[in-house]
């Protein structure tokens, strides 16, 4: 009577406190994500049109790994996936900044522990070099598409901008003074040249002149 009373129970105990039995993660195959989840490899192309884009592709992604960039954007499936970026996009990025990508388990027994994670560098573009001050004067320092000094403040832009432009049409003027004497030094040192030109010039309308009359 009493076993048949606890068995009633215990019955009634697994509706009310129902378990969930999970196999545990085992040391060896949480290896084995860790070795899956490191041969995922990043890369990217980029495109500059109407601003810069980025393509970045992951590959060697597999059904027992996911990855997560540090957006929240989720990448799952079995094979290669290209995420794009792009400066006009909701979400912003600083090129000098990497993107990275955690990696996680996708393993029934192990659900999101976390593996890894992957940077991506992308190299240091310039915002300013396609304004319209960029267009105009491209050789600027701060007018590199490429370039280092990418976070310096709109004013110190200008400023230098205002040295550049002085500096550029001072060496503009000074070049047409230089072509200018290049040529009246070419004149002068052929001078003989053209004088004898002009003469013959002169002494064949005299003759042609000479020749009507007659």
């Amino acid at each position: 009577m009493k076993r048949g009373y606890y068995s009633l129970v215990l019955f009634f105990c697994m509706f009310i406190f129902p378990t969930f039995v999970h196999a545990e993660c085992s040391y060896e195959r949480g290896a084995e994500l860790s070795r899956i989840a490191s041969n995922v490899q990043l890369s990217y192309n980029y495109k500059l049109e109407y601003g810069l884009e980025y393509d970045v592709h992951i590959t060697n992604l597999t059904n027992d790994v996911y990855a997560m960039d540090n957006f929240g954007n989720v990448f799952t499936g079995n094979g290669d996936i290209t995420k794009h970026y792009s400066y006009f996009d909701n979400i912003t990025f600083r090129a000098d900044e990497p993107i990275y990508y955690n990696i996680y388990s996708n393993d029934d027994n192990c659900k999101g522990e976390y593996l890894l994670r992957k940077y991506i560098n992308f190299p240091n573009y310039n915002a300013n070099s396609s304004s319209e001050d960029c267009q105009k004067y491209p050789d600027f320092k701060y007018c590199q598409v490429w370039a280092s000094n990418t976070g310096i403040s709109p004013e110190k832009f200008k400023s230098e901008l205002k040295k550049y432009i002085s500096s550029d049409d001072l060496t503009k003027a000074k070049s047409k003074i230089d072509d200018s004497n290049d040529i009246f030094r070419y004149i002068n040192s052929n001078i003989l040249i053209w004088v004898s030109i002009l003469l013959l010039i002169v002494g064949i309308y005299f003759l042609r002149r000479k020749m009507v009359k007659i």
